[in-house]
Formats: structure tokens, C-alpha cells, sequence
């Protein structure tokens, strides 16, 4: 029974992988969700093809940024919000009046989130912003 869950659970790895190749390509559907189930699945089914993933391009570009906390580049910020948009707005378009208000909601949610809690990658630092020298300008050691 264990060896038929594993094998499913990685068929479900290898699913949504493909999905998450797909969505590189195109814009409505999303790369990361798709990419964290893949992760997740592999991680249930089999240790050594969760290290597999973990090793190719796809985990380290568009996964590990999201679990080291590191900050995202402005382009990708960009790109994700300008899909997101076109997708609500295409759902707001077609959506009965009630929907359009929750519609407007979680993409006003998206927005904030990605605006003041994701961070930017080539932002000065608070004490570089104020006009304080760098440590490297100072002199002192590090």
C-alpha cells in the first residue's frame, strides 16, 4: 500500500511540475503554486527525487528565493502583478456584481502584499537611504 501512495504521490510530483513548466510560458496560469505542490508531493513520495528537484534550475529560480526570505527582483514583482491583474480582470469582466467587489478585495490584498511585504531586490539599505556612510567608507572593521 505504501509503495502505491508513493508512486502516486510522485505521478502528482511530476504533474505539476509540467504544469509549472507550462506556466513559465504562459502568463495566466501560475509557476510557483504549481512548483511548491511538485515540491510537496516529491517530499511525500520519495526522498531522492525531492533532492533531485531541489537540485534543478526550476526549484532554485523560482522556489528557493521564496524559502530563504531573500528579496525579489523589481521585473519579477512586476510580472507577477501584471499577470495577476490581467487574470482578476478578465474575472471582473465576466463575474456577476457581488463577485466583482471580492474580486477588487483580494486584488487590492495582492497588491499590498506585494508592495510593502515582499521585499525588493536593489533597495538601499535604511542607513545608506539617510545619507550615512558605507562601512567600507568609514574605515572601521567589519
Amino acid at each position: 500500500m505504501k509503495q502505491l501512495f508513493n508512486g502516486v504521490c510522485i505521478a502528482l510530483g511530476f504533474f505539476f511540475a509540467g504544469i509549472g513548466c507550462v506556466g513559465i510560458a504562459l502568463p495566466i496560469l501560475p509557476t510557483t503554486p504549481f512548483l511548491l505542490l511538485s515540491l510537496f508531493f516529491f517530499a511525500r513520495g520519495s526522498e531522492r527525487f525531492c533532492r533531485f528537484f531541489m537540485g534543478t534550475k526550476l526549484y532554485r529560480k523560482y522556489l528557493l528565493e521564496l524559502k530563504e526570505k531573500r528579496p525579489m527582483p523589481p521585473g519579477r514583482k512586476l510580472r507577477i502583478l501584471a499577470s495577476v491583474t490581467g487574470v482578476f480582470a478578465v474575472g471582473f469582466f465576466f463575474s456577476p456584481p457581488f463577485a466583482r467587489g471580492i474580486l477588487a478585495l483580494v486584488l487590492a490584498l495582492h497588491y499590498i502584499y506585494f508592495l510593502f511585504f515582499v521585499r525588493t531586490k536593489g533597495r538601499e539599505s535604511g542607513a545608506e537611504a539617510e545619507g550615512a556612510e558605507p562601512l567600507s567608507e568609514r574605515g572601521g572593521d567589519l
